[in-house]
């Protein structure tokens, strides 16, 4: 009995590793470092793909999942260079990262984003910072908490919110 567990177990542990390593499981695309672009347009965008603030150092986060200590470079990780979200969260696969463009995180929210209201600018800052929506419950555990000062936060949202900004 002992032999068949010993068997068995290694098997699946065998199983287990060739799959993780052999294949992406459709997360090839996490180093989103290497699609994004080599020149900002704004602190905040050069914010959204590196996660390195205004004077060069990277912004330090608290809280966030495997995925993130994995893969963090900033937000571009998790939401993709494009901003439409979907990425599958490792080691939760079935939690996607939501889209973060201007009109998902502004616009009207009775399609497809009933679960919580509009962001505007000061409740965005408030998910960056504290992992709260709109309505102030509690994000997904798996979206970091990120600790910035006030200058690049504001660079950030408005990123996100579309507005551009030739500042560095």
């Amino acid at each position: 009995t002992y032999i068949m567990y010993g068997v068995f177990k290694s098997a699946a542990l065998i199983t287990l590793s060739t799959a993780l390593s052999g294949c992406g499981m459709g997360m090839d695309h996490f180093d989103n470092r290497s699609t994004g672009p080599t020149n900002f347009t704004s602190n905040g965008e050069r914010i959204y793909f590196t996660g390195v603030g205004r004077d060069d150092s990277p912004i330090s986060t608290s809280g966030g999942n495997m995925h993130h200590d994995m893969h963090s470079s900033g937000c571009v990780s998790c939401h993709g260079a494009d901003r439409q979200g979907g990425e599958r969260m490792y080691p939760f696969f079935w939690i996607q990262s939501p889209a973060l463009t201007a009109d998902a995180l502004f616009g009207d929210h009775d399609d497809g984003h009933g679960d919580h209201s509009s962001y505007s600018s000061t409740s965005l800052r408030r998910a960056i910072r504290e992992g709260v929506d709109p309505n102030g419950e509690a994000l997904d555990s798996s979206m970091p908490r990120w600790v910035m000062g006030e200058q690049d936060l504001n660079d950030l949202v408005g990123y996100l919110r579309g507005e551009g900004s030739a500042s560095h």
